[in-house]
């Protein structure tokens, strides 16, 4: 070294060195040996022993390798080199400190240590060790500026040898202990994820993601062959913890949910919040750097240098990518918390403690997690950003002194009005997300009801109504983007005034300048520090926004999870502790664990009643009770019947037998924890038949093929107590028969092994049963427990259109009249009048319309006309990021939806779920769907901070060739214009963070649109070549319908579901149609209103062959009451008359008829919601004639209206319909015998041929005949 300096300049505590001889900024020898060595080295020889002791309790790992070998040698031989090192400071005569011999005796201890800590870190961790390359990184960096002051120093050229020996050696153990050791991995650890596997280094320079990247460019990605998630970050492990949280944390609802989940992932927000701080200071080293460089390039400045500067930029390149991808994992755990906790409270609520709207979930875990992820985007900007303004502020002081104060003015005004504007959008924000979840609510609604609304000729106007939410929705979402543009305008007002006002309050105030010159150096340093302070400003305001967006929705979480649950808690009145004697029994209430415990010394359990109920008063939180002062008992080994009209709470009492319903007074209890429940709309999975029959249970083939025929499920679960809602509504007379003698009957299954039953009915029931709980109608409920046998069953009861594929449904939806669909009033709002019609496009499915797509453009094209070298590499880069890129995307998007689905059937089925106690194996299933998802979610994020990397390293690369230029130029008079492309290269590497963001967004908006367009080319529409415009006016104005040689078949399948048909129905008749459970009922009604086109033949109705008609004009003409009943979320007044043809009065007068007014008046009248009226199926299937007797169609179809009817209501409903009905054309789907009777023809169905087309009289009469047959 030129530089030499004497010990004693050198042992002083400086920090820096008074002889300017030994360098510029130098500092002293001991300072360096306490701060850079003693006090680094001590904190982690404290860290060494805390950590060799949390690792010696694990498992080996790995396997002895040659890279073990290796690090043992290596740092062996840097502990020797370290003894040598303290031999060499103890003789006298070498320079040496008051700090020297103790800093190097430390080193040999703290490397004598690393010796067994390296060999515990390979063997018992599967990744390379982050604390022995985080402490070498560091410690390295600082033993550089130590050898460079030995070399320095005079005589003391052996201390520096063996010194600058060891340092190198050192650099070579924290390469070694960098290395993977995936290799060495024994199993199951050697399929961790790189993530895991790879060292620090790897971490930092995100270089694990470089192989990923390559298999995306050479190949099509999927979910099998992304990188697995790390096992800190998969489901099983965050509910764990989340709910480990809350437990501990009293009184957990009253405090920010959002607040607990950033504290439960503590570690992982400071490793962000390091890194945001060590990229502050890199960043506000840019004014620093550029005032240097100016130096520089001045003719009379010899000290400034240019050394380093690269260095800088690519420092604050890997800070930037490191917090982001700190943040990413982040974002990526709440949303793994935020989704297993809201799932686990709908697994283990009951239903009355849910949310009213099932759709509220749903809309949670789908937009509301969408906002949440978008706004935690800027989480570290909220506190660095108020860091930074402070820092700017400073500096600028330094440059342009009291003029920076209108600077300041303008920064607190512009944060000042953001946190205003921040509130307020946080409120706007959750208006938006209600809006939402009302829209996703009708949806949802009209997806799950497709069927019953597609034959009711709904979708129309369902379809409408949805994009009228869709308008509101973007209404309200007008509100919260009026904030954000509000907040863009004061960033940018920020960014433009702040620079203005300084400066102008500088050049034009002589006092403030006090004579200094406003040179090119000051001018360009200060307008470098002025593009910090506005950046921070802008970023702070925009984070600020997100941040209180991100908590509000996040509290939205909280609200359903702790909110609901409350509430309905309170409304709760439960009897306080009581004990009832039941035959030396104890009965003990509890409200959320209902149990029967024996009396010591008393009798056994099985003396004791199954279900007990005392005066009990049951109903649905916020209603008034359904049941009043019921008691019974059910013994074991009992069938029970409970009986009653419609309305009369048969479900409802089902459901508190469940747990599902509220007890508002009177006692209930059950001595069992799980039933084997079947619901009266059956629930069924996505999923095979044998999958839904074993609902997780083993598969036993010999038991499979003995239930296989008959309430499958239940019986298949060998569970003791058999709940059924009403299931024998839908069957046939025979098919009824059949099973209640095989289950039910003296010699059936369940009576032989014993099994309670108890099932719900609506008319009477063929059986032999123990316990009848008669709630009956406006009367006292009573229980008859002599054992009976009821007459023949009511025939009430129809085969729905279970064979119709859904798909075909989903595939023909969106074609019914779609110019009336997206005919919408004209929209004054650029942005509302784009994002509704995109949503129109794709409820409508139009495929016209020609839609302009967005172009990527290279990076390379914006910036080729300053470096062209720079825009082909960006080229590449972009272009090898891309394919993988949208791979990802598309795996993301296409992971979420079995997620919701999951979601979705969950809550449709929850009932069922708790009563199997299938609860954790849907848990199981949601942890391994949300892990799925996790995957391309989290990867893509990773993939996004390694451009930015990238983009980052480009710019270093940049200014490289800048600096270089610099020194050919030097003394040039166009030097000077180095400070503008010196600020141009720091806004530059500013607006690349902004770019990565910004591309994102697109990159989801595209991928979202070409989902969109895949979605609306892909999917089949019904066919309307052969659709006529013109038809007669007020057609069918007769109502004739004939069948001529009519064949037809579900798409996909073989087999014809009818066959040669041929039938006349003249105009006026009342036609009966019967026939065994999948006979073809429903598919021959279905082909009159086109959702099964037929194969050959015809069908006319009034002489027009009905494929010449729009399918929705002929559904919106035949009247269809379909066998599954249909709301409409809104109003009774929205679900009987939703074209508001009839006044009030009329509507009151139907409701009379059909016996609902007595219900629906003690509520709101017309105008009562449907979520605050509990009506029950009997009583929806009533619902649905009201409908029908709104309208004016001259063709009436009804399939099973009274398969869930009393026989008192059916009596008074069937002469509604012969009195209101009379002169149209009826076609009656019905098992019911009378009902059939009562029709002047009828049609008997079988294989799907028509084998009878008689009247009911004559048919009856016949004993040879099919339709006496059906009815013995």
């Amino acid at each position: 070294m030129d530089v030499v300096c004497s010990m004693q300049d050198m042992d002083a505590w400086g920090p820096f060195v008074v002889n300017g001889a030994c360098g510029n900024l130098s500092f002293t020898l001991l300072f360096e040996e306490v701060v850079m060595a003693v006090i680094p080295a001590s904190c982690a020889l404290l860290a060494t022993l805390a950590r060799i002791t949390s690792l010696f309790r694990l498992k080996s790992k790995t396997e002895r390798t040659f890279l073990s070998a290796l690090k043992l040698g290596a740092m062996s031989l840097l502990a020797a080199l370290d003894l040598i090192h303290i031999c060499v400071i103890a003789i006298n005569a070498t320079p040496k400190t008051r700090a020297s011999l103790v800093t190097a005796i430390l080193y040999f201890l703290l490397t004598s240590v690393f010796i067994y800590l390296s060999e515990l870190e390979h063997t018992r961790t599967v990744c390379p060790s982050y604390f022995l390359c985080a402490y070498l990184s560091f410690i390295c960096l600082l033993d550089i500026i130590r050898a460079r002051t030995l070399w320095t120093i005079y005589n003391a050229k052996i201390v520096a040898i063996v010194f600058t020996t060891a340092l190198i050696l050192r650099l070579l153990v924290l390469i070694l202990e960098s290395w993977s050791k995936q290799h060495a991995l024994k199993e199951p650890f050697r399929d961790s994820p790189p993530e895991m596997t790879n060292g620090l280094f790897s971490l930092l320079f995100l270089s694990w993601l470089n192989s990923l990247l390559l298999i995306g460019y050479k190949e099509r990605l999927s979910l099998n062959n992304l990188f697995d998630l790390r096992e800190s970050m998969k489901a099983e492990t965050l509910l764990a913890k989340i709910v480990d949280k809350l437990v501990c944390a009293k009184e957990w609802k009253m405090q920010s949910l959002f607040t607990m989940v950033l504290i439960q992932h503590w570690d992982t927000f400071t490793a962000g919040a390091l890194l945001r701080l060590f990229l502050i200071a890199l960043k506000f080293t840019q004014p620093f750097l550029v005032e240097s460089l100016l130096d520089y390039v001045s003719a009379g400045s010899e000290k400034s240098s240019a050394r380093g500067t690269w260095l800088l930029i690519a420092y604050a390149a890997v800070c930037q990518a490191g917090y982001k991808y700190q943040t990413h994992r982040l974002i990526a755990m709440v949303r793994g918390d935020l989704t297993t906790l809201l799932y686990r409270h709908i697994i283990d609520t009951d239903t009355m403690e849910t949310s009213t709207s099932p759709s509220g979930p749903v809309t949670l875990v789908s937009i509301g997690m969408e906002k949440v992820v978008y706004s935690m985007q800027r989480i570290h900007q909220t506190w660095a950003g108020q860091i930074e303004i402070a820092l700017a502020i400073w500096l600028l002081e330094k440059q342009i002194h009291l003029a920076v104060l209108g600077s300041v003015l303008i920064a607190i005004l512009c944060i000042g009005a953001g946190c205003f504007v921040a509130v307020t959008a946080g409120r706007r924000q959750i208006l938006w997300v209600d809006a939402s979840e009302r829209r996703i609510n009708m949806t949802t609604s009209m997806l799950t009801q497709f069927k019953s609304i597609k034959l009711a000729g709904y979708s129309n106007i369902l379809s409408s109504r949805i994009l009228n939410f869709r308008d509101a929705e973007v209404d309200i979402s007008k509100t919260f983007r009026e904030c954000v543009v509000g907040m863009v305008i004061l960033a940018n007002l920020s960014i433009i005034a702040a620079p203005i006002v300084g400066f102008g309050i500088y050049v034009l105030t002589p006092s403030v300048r006090e004579g200094r010159t406003f040179d090119s150096k000051k001018a360009f340093t200060s307008l470098a520090i002025f593009e910090l302070l506005a950046q921070s400003t802008s970023v702070t305001i925009q984070a600020l926004v997100e941040i209180v967006s991100a908590a509000n929705c996040v509290d939205k979480f909280k609200q359903h999870i702790a909110g609901d649950s409350q509430d309905n808690h309170a409304d709760k009145q439960v009897l306080e502790s009581s004990s009832v004697n039941l035959d030396s029994g104890i009965l003990l209430e509890n409200s959320h664990n209902r149990s029967l415990i024996n009396q010591p010394g008393g009798g056994t359990l099985s003396d004791m009643p199954l279900i007990y109920a005392h005066s009990v008063n049951i109903g649905w939180s916020g209603h008034d009770p359904v049941i009043k002062d019921l008691t019974f008992n059910i013994m074991k080994s009992q069938i029970a019947v409970i009986t009653g009209s419609v309305g009369s709470g048969k479900s409802t009492l089902v459901s508190a037998i469940l747990g599902q319903a509220l007890v508002f007074s009177g006692t209930l209890f059950t001595t069992f924890k799980h039933a084997a429940y079947c619901s009266q709309n059956p629930w069924l999975l996505n999923q095979t038949i044998r999958d839904n029959i074993l609902a997780g249970s083993d598969f036993e083939a010999g038991w499979y093929e003995t239930v296989i025929d008959a309430l499958a499920r239940a019986v298949y679960s060998k569970m003791d107590i058999l709940i059924l809602d009403d299931v024998f509504s839908g069957l046939d007379p025979q098919t009824t028969e059949r099973i209640t003698r095989g289950l039910l009957g003296p010699r059936g299954l369940l009576r032989r092994t014993q099994k309670t039953v108890i099932l719900t009915v609506t008319g009477r029931f063929s059986c032999d049963v123990d316990t009848i709980i008669d709630l009956g109608h406006n009367t006292q409920p009573s229980q008859n427990t002599e054992r009976s046998r009821t007459s023949p069953p009511e025939e009430s009861g129809g085969h729905h259109l279970g064979s119709i594929d859904k798909n075909n449904f989903l595939e023909r939806f969106s074609e019914e009249n779609h110019q009336d669909i997206i005919q919408q009033k004209p929209k004054n709002d650029g942005s509302r009048q784009s994002d509704a019609q995109i949503y129109r496009y794709y409820i409508s499915k139009a495929g016209r319309t020609n839609v302009t797509l967005f172009i990527l453009y290279c990076i390379g094209a914006v910036v080729g006309m300053y470096l062209p070298l720079f825009a082909a590499m960006l080229y590449l880069v972009q272009r090898f990021y891309l394919r993988t890129s949208r791979q990802l995307r598309n795996l993301d998007i296409e992971a979420k939806a079995p997620l919701i689905s999951h979601f979705m059937d969950t809550i449709t089925g929850k009932t069922t779920i708790q009563s199997y106690g299938l609860g954790k194996s849907f848990e199981t299933r949601l942890i391994k769907l949300l892990d799925a998802s996790q995957r391309p979610f989290y990867l893509l994020y990773c993939i996004q901070d390694w451009l930015g990397l990238v983009l980052g390293l480009f710019v270093a690369a940049m200014v490289i060739v800048l600096v270089g230029i610099t020194i050919g130029i030097r003394g040039s008079p166009t030097a000077g214009f180095l400070g503008v492309a010196l600020n141009s290269v720091i806004s530059f590497s500013l607006e690349l963070a902004e770019l990565v963001t910004s591309w994102t967004d697109l990159e989801t908006a595209i991928q979202a649109l070409s989902r969109i367009k895949s979605f609306t080319a892909n999917t089949s529409a019904e066919s309307n070549s052969e659709e006529e415009s013109h038809l007669p006016e007020n057609w069918p104005s007769g109502g004739q319908i004939e069948f001529k040689n009519v064949s037809a078949s579900y798409k996909g399948s073989a087999s014809a579901v009818l066959v040669d048909i041929d039938l006349l129905i003249t105009s006026g008749q009342k036609i009966g149609v019967c026939g065994r459970t999948g006979s073809g009922k429903s598919s021959l009604l279905a082909t009159l209103t086109r959702i099964l086109d037929v194969d050959h033949g015809s069908i006319l109705i009034d002489g027009i062959e009905i494929k010449y008609v729009p399918h929705q004009h002929i559904r919106s003409n035949i009247l269809n009451i379909p066998q599954e009943p249909f709301i409409i979320p809104g109003t009774i007044r929205n679900n009987m008359d939703p074209w508001d043809k009839l006044p009030n009065c009329q509507l009151t007068d139907i409701l009379r008829k059909v016996c609902l007014w007595e219900n629906i008046s003690t509520k709101a009248g017309l105008d009562t919601d449907m979520n605050d009226i509990h009506l029950s199926t009997g009583q929806l299937q009533l619902l649905s004639l009201a409908r029908v007797l709104v309208q004016q169609g001259r063709i009436v179809v009804m399939d099973e209206i009274s398969s869930n009817l009393d026989s008192e209501t059916d009596v008074l409903i069937q002469s509604v319909i012969n009195e209101c009905l009379m002169g149209r054309t009826v076609i009656i789907v019905s098992h019911n015998l009378d009902r059939l009777m009562e029709c002047e023809k009828v049609i008997v169905i079988e294989s799907g041929r028509v084998v009878e087309f008689e009247a009911p009289s004559s048919l009856i009469s016949d004993p040879n005949s099919r339709f006496s047959q059906i009815f013995q």
